[in-house]
């Protein structure tokens, strides 16, 4: 009994004839996608199997291969065919070859005996294959006219199939594979329907059906007459197949998709100025990009990106990489955004629970990357769709959102609610366990800024700005330069610093405040006195006092503990005779305490004229545990450890003793920490956003490019730190320090790792990097200077040679079954 394929509903239901079935067609022009969805029943609603087989540009044909009663799939790669006998895969296929690669192929039992096969069509002359390798060779009819459609199926129910031919909406309808008239003419359905031939009842005969749009008429006799049933499956665009699946005697359908194909797009419509320069656009890399070292965990490669400067991983970029769970599998899903070496903005995809390679698509979007503000930062909503921000220091905000839920395409630019989005700096969104979204950016300059809060209901899918200023910096010459977090109730902490003028010399002061609800709409300090808004530096909550000139660092992380109480890392000189220190900043029973974790040795200074390319990074903050058992961990890329190798530095709250652990084998130089927040939060898995980048810039069009990675650091080496308790002896029995035991750790770490020779090429005490004025005079790679400024001139800066692996060999992605 022959299972047919019919055309794409999209492309076939405008053409005067009805769908010609696949096997009646040549190779489908565009790619039609390797991901097929099974029903084993006439009913629309969720696939009962999805399988990935084959590639997206295979034709592919439907029969019962090996007499079992079960249809399976069989693909065609020009004129050679594999067969398998599983729908999902895992059997050794059968491979052969047939006809020539144009050929018209159709599929049916010609004989009877219960095993599909082959024939090939040319005008009205049909070669009908024994068997599927041709050892008993073939049968030869003429039927029909040269531009007649062709349909095949059991009519009779005595197990044969047999050619039929279509005009309109008549069928002229043989009995037998034989030259000569028609047994009957059937009309059925209109001229411009689609068709299909199944076995929709399990009586052994088969009828038609026909498809408008993405909606089913089924007939169970081959007659004329009003459909015995309807209901719709599918989208428009699909290719349709029908066949036994289950092997219980009645045909149902499956639809083949390309999830990944490329939708039909909106037109660019972003703003030229914000577009990627084109000699950027040009850009070829004068030798390929190196692998990188990881001595813990695995670092699963993204492929190359755009390295010149940090803005792919700057602190303030929140969440370029971000993990969710799909609602109708459970499979966790991440997704990570970040500009490619022609500075295209580029989302890239992978399944973990199923373990699948990277799948990566170039959007229609580029971004202005010599400018290190112009971060991204992405969300997914309790729906499955994708939020992008990204590109805009002190512009229009640049904000797109995927067509579908799960998809990797992105719409058109679009405003999130129309309002204080004309000076946008420092978009970043944070995700809650209900599926909405918050978005926090910077309406206005350096020095002279608000703090936006906007609220995205997924139920709803609409955003709402529900705070236009929750921090008023403008109206006292100041700006807030924030960090946030989401808690366990949903609700956001801000912890900010306050600037008064575009040079880093003039932050200062740590404040504190927490929305009252999942909302955002109200906010109250620590110990639950309500804010009114918006707040200013008279009523702002106190973390602690910090003068001007301290060298304190802006941006830098938060994190809440298991009692939904904040931590905030960031540094500063705590005394003047003192080197920069990271500091840790935690509400302890309703009182603040600031830890000096006095881990550096290596001092420096901000304090010269532009962006800063400053010899540590600005640090991440991660707490497990609460109380007296929270266990505090920092990720840094600083010279005093490892010679700016990427490192976490472990210690229990309130203790002295530190752990650090080198996470890559070579120095990342400029590199900012950048993790998956979503999954160290739901699962305690940490997974770093990794590259080696710089801030040097190299002749246009010739720009250095760099692998980029997800490492993906063992539980083991979170969960199995030995960390000694601030009341316990520093030493275990033997003497030895009991951080040291374990496997890869460089123990306590009371004076710092001292680094490689060569990581101290530019002098310490130095500042590294060139001068650039602008409206943020922020801790970045170097970026071009802007006019109306003065020069400060540039320092030079001996940037050490990176170690540089082999590349890695390419990989054959493989056929892989999956359920939905």
């Amino acid at each position: 009994m022959n299972r047919l394929l019919l055309w794409g509903l999209a492309v076939l239901t405008a053409m005067p004839v009805l769908f010609a079935p696949a096997e009646s067609v040549a190779a489908p022009k565009r790619a039609a996608g390797n991901t097929y969805y099974f029903k084993n029943s006439m009913a629309g609603g969720e696939a009962d199997l999805v399988v990935r087989y084959g590639r997206a540009e295979d034709e592919v044909f439907v029969g019962d291969w090996n007499g079992d009663g079960i249809d399976t799939l069989a693909v065609r790669r020009g004129n050679r065919f594999i067969v398998n006998n599983s729908v999902s895969g895992g059997e050794v296929p059968v491979e052969f070859t047939f006809g020539r690669p144009g050929d018209e192929i159709h599929v049916g039992d010609w004989d009877g005996d219960g095993f599909d096969t082959f024939a090939v069509r040319r005008g009205n002359r049909f070669e009908l294959r024994r068997d599927l390798v041709g050892a008993a060779g073939t049968d030869t009819i003429h039927y029909g006219r040269r531009g007649d459609s062709v349909v095949v199926g059991d009519w009779d129910g005595d197990g044969t199939d047999t050619i039929t031919v279509r005009r309109g909406n008549a069928y002229f309808i043989v009995n037998s594979n034989r030259s000569g008239w028609a047994d009957r003419v059937v009309n059925y359905g209109r001229a411009a329907d689609g068709v299909l031939v199944g076995d929709w009842d399990s009586d052994g005969t088969d009828s038609l059906a026909v498809v408008r749009g993405v909606r089913f008429y089924v007939r169970n006799e081959l007659t004329s007459g009003i459909a015995d049933y309807e209901f719709v499956y599918g989208r428009a665009g699909d290719q349709v197949f029908l066949g036994d699946w289950d092997g219980n005697g009645t045909d149902t359908f499956m639809v083949r998709r390309n999830d990944n194909a490329q939708p039909t797009l909106p037109e660019n419509n972003q703003h030229p100025g914000m577009k990627a320069p084109p000699e950027i656009q040009r850009n070829t890399a004068s030798e390929p990009p190196a692998d990188l070292g990881f001595p813990v965990g695995v670092g699963d490669e993204i492929g190359p990106g755009w390295a010149v400067n940090s803005v792919n991983a700057t602190a303030f970029s929140k969440t370029p990489i971000v993990t969710s769970a799909r609602t109708d599998s459970g499979d966790e899903i991440q997704t990570v955004a970040y500009y490619d070496p022609q500075a295209n903005l580029v989302i890239a995809r992978k399944n973990l629970t199923r373990g699948t390679e990277w799948e990566r698509h170039i959007t229609q979007y580029s971004g202005q990357v010599l400018d290190g503000h112009n971060s991204i930062s992405i969300a997914v909503d309790g729906d499955g769709y994708l939020h992008v921000s990204w590109g805009m220091h002190g512009q229009p905000m640049q904000y797109a959102r995927s067509l579908e839920p799960w998809s990797m395409f992105l719409g058109p630019i679009e405003p999130l609610t129309g309002l204080q989005e004309n000076q946008v700096t420092y978009p970043e969104f944070h995700q809650q366990a209900n599926g909405n979204l918050y978005m926090l950016y910077r309406s206005g300059l350096s020095g002279d800024g608000n703090l936006v809060v906007n609220h995205y209901d997924t139920a709803a899918r609409q955003w709402t700005q529900v705070q236009s200023n929750l921090i008023d910096g403008r109206s006292q010459g100041k700006s807030p330069y924030w960090q946030a977090a989401v808690d366990s109730q949903d609700r956001l902490h801000v912890a900010w610093n306050w600037r008064t003028t575009p040079d880093i010399y003039t932050n200062h002061d740590f404040m504190y405040a927490r929305s009252v609800d999942a909302t955002g709409s109200a906010w109250e300090t620590s110990t639950g006195e309500t804010y009114s808004t918006p707040i200013t530096a008279e009523q702002a909550e106190l973390i602690v006092a910090i003068p001007e000139g301290s060298e304190l660092m802006n941006q830098t992380a938060m994190a809440i503990d298991d009692a939904d109480n904040p931590f905030v890392v960031s540094y500063w000189r705590p005394e003047p005779d003192e080197p920069i220190q990271y500091m840790v900043m935690y509400l302890d029973e309703g009182e603040w305490t600031v830890h000096n974790t006095r881990l550096r040795q290596t001092d420096f200074t901000h304090y010269t004229s532009g962006s800063k390319l400053a010899i540590m990074g600005r640090p991440k903050i991660l707490v497990t545990g609460s109380g007296a058992d929270a266990i505090v961990h920092l990720i840094v890329r600083d010279r005093d450890f490892y010679g700016s190798a990427a490192t976490l530095l472990s210690s229990r709250v309130g203790s002295e003793q530190w752990s650090s652990l080198a996470l890559t084998d070579d120095s990342l130089r400029y590199w900012e920490p950048v993790f998956d927040i979503a999954r160290w939060q739901r699962f305690g898995q940490l997974d770093i956003l990794v590259a080696r980048t710089g801030g040097i810039r190299s002749t246009p069009g010739n720009y250095p490019v760099e692998n980029f990675y997800v490492l993906r650091v063992p539980q083991d080496y979170l969960n199995g730190i030995a960390l000694t308790p601030p009341d316990s002896a520093s030493e275990d029995e033997d003497g030895e320090d009991g951080a040291g035991d374990h496997p890869g750790t460089e123990g306590d770490v009371g004076v710092p790792t001292a680094p490689p020779a060569e990581e101290h090429a530019e002098g310490d005490g130095e500042v590294e990097g060139e001068g650039e004025e602008g409206p943020d005079s922020d801790v970045l790679p170097a970026e071009p200077a802007e006019e109306g400024t003065d020069d400060g001139g540039e320092l030079d800066v001996t940037e050490p040679e990176a170690r540089r692996g082999d590349e890695r060999e390419g990989e054959i992605p493989g056929t892989e079954g999956e359920r939905g």
